[in-house]
This record gives C-alpha cells, sequence and structure tokens, in this order.
C-alpha cells in the first residue's frame, strides 16, 4: 500500500482519457462502478476516484463510496476534512454555491496555486484529475472557494 500522491497521481492519470460510450457507461466505467458499489449506468466520478485509491492499496471505509456525500460525511467523522488543498487530496464540488456538504462531484488535486481573493480570505486555483467530467476522465484547472468545496485528506 502507497500513500504517496505521486503514486496515486500517476495511476490516476495513467486513465486521462477514458470515456462513456453511452450515458454514464462505459467497458472501464462499469467495472469501476460495479467495483465501488454494485451499481451501473450512474454518475461515476466517486466510483473512478474510490477505484483508484483501490488499486493502490487504500481501503477506505466509507459506507456509500458511489456517492460524494458519504465521502465528505466520511472525512467528517474521521477528522480527514482539511481547510486547504494539497497535492493527493480529493476535493469534493457544490455546485449550486456554499455548502457545508459539498457533494456534486469529486476529483483529485494534482496542483495548487493559492491566490488571495479577498481580506482573511482565499481562493484556490487548482489542478485536478476527476473522473465523469465532461463525460470523460480528464485534468481540469479550477477556481474553487472554500466555501464551495470540501478538502479530503484520503491518503492519511
Amino acid at each position: 500500500m502507497s500513500r504517496s500522491p505521486d503514486v496515486l497521481l500517476m495511476h490516476a492519470a495513467s486513465f486521462i482519457g477514458v470515456s462513456e460510450i453511452a450515458p454514464n457507461r462505459g467497458p472501464q466505467i462499469d467495472k469501476w462502478e460495479w467495483r465501488a458499489q454494485k451499481i451501473r449506468g450512474q454518475p461515476w466520478c466517486a466510483c473512478y476516484a474510490w477505484s483508484m485509491l483501490d488499486d493502490i492499496g487504500i481501503k477506505l471505509p466509507i459506507q456509500f463510496p458511489a456517492a460524494v456525500g458519504s465521502w465528505v460525511d466520511w472525512a467528517k467523522a474521521n477528522g480527514r476534512l482539511r481547510t486547504r488543498p494539497f497535492k493527493g487530496m480529493a476535493v469534493s464540488y457544490s455546485w449550486g454555491g456554499s455548502t457545508p456538504r459539498p457533494s456534486d462531484h469529486i476529483g483529485f488535486v494534482e496542483k495548487v496555486l493559492a491566490l488571495p481573493h479577498l481580506p482573511g480570505r482565499s481562493r484556490y486555483w487548482i489542478k485536478t484529475i476527476e473522473g465523469n467530467s465532461a463525460d470523460a476522465v480528464k485534468r481540469n484547472w479550477r477556481w474553487v472557494d472554500p466555501s464551495t468545496v470540501a478538502f479530503i485528506d484520503v491518503l492519511g
């Protein structure tokens, strides 16, 4: 079992380009969904993230690994939420604005730039690797406000 962010991110990046052949379906996507929670044809970002960790030997005891909100609940209950992002963390998003339980999407932080936003507050420009981003595994650059995301220390 490796708890190295580099090992996790190299493995996650090896799947960049895997994409859907039907809505929320594809040979590799179906495998990730089945492994994570014995489902198929559902939004699969969390199934991808869970499978990447499982592949490198990290078995997170998340009750419903296919549900992003379950990752946030697990992180809160186990002291794994962080106030800022670091390489190798999971980041869960709320597309609807500020919330204590962002549960719309999840990916892995690959790189971080912290930039001032307002006095006493930051926004972060992060590079991520995400499953189910425009129906594929992709790298993204995103501006994030800490009130709309949860940074989860999955490597402990």
